[in-house]
């Protein structure tokens, strides 16, 4: 089986996935308040998606993830970020399906995250993410999050939508901030 976020950074051969292809949606799309500074984030949810929604909450916490293509699985599972930080900054716990159906619930210290990486268990599957919001000091971090949006597009403008990382990127210059 693969686990298809939203494909940005999917190549695909003509000849397709071998076996089943899954998207999260509808339930692992959603996300949960809990309290004032915690949400259950669905794995399907658009990392976009989510920084806007949480804006019109009035809360911040995933300016990490300002520009990444994707959701909130693959964002977890390869420890996405920016020069803002990274998803291990705001993941307190995750939720996944084993393989033989179980669910379970881990603490984030449980997936052991390194630089573009998470541990999760063989063929686990991420279904929401217990996140860390800030209610403090929001307009000061959407001012952040604008301006390295903003560098990223002037190091990087785009012609046409890219697959990945065509080829790797001058530290100084990178669009990542």
């Amino acid at each position: 089986m693969t686990v298809l976020g939203r494909g940005s950074n999917a190549l695909v051969h003509d000849d397709g996935v071998p076996g089943l292809t899954l998207r999260l949606g509808g339930e692992l799309a959603e996300l949960n308040l809990i309290g004032a500074d915690r949400a259950w984030v669905g794995a399907g949810l658009g990392l976009t998606v989510l920084i806007n929604r949480l804006d019109k909450l009035g809360l911040a916490g995933a300016e990490p993830f300002a520009g990444v293509p994707g959701t909130v699985g693959g964002a977890v599972v390869m420890n996405a970020g920016t020069t803002l930080g990274e998803a291990k900054d705001l993941v307190e716990a995750v939720e996944f399906v084993l393989p033989g159906g179980e669910l379970r619930q881990v603490p984030a210290e449980a997936l052991r995250f390194a630089y573009r990486h998470a541990e999760l268990p063989e063929g686990a599957i991420l279904t929401r993410a217990l996140l860390r919001l800030i209610t403090e000091g929001v307009e000061a971090r959407i001012t952040q999050r604008k301006a390295l949006l903003e560098r990223r597009k002037a190091a990087s403008p785009s012609i046409c939508p890219l697959v990945g990382l065509p080829s790797p990127t001058h530290p100084e210059t990178s669009p990542g901030g």
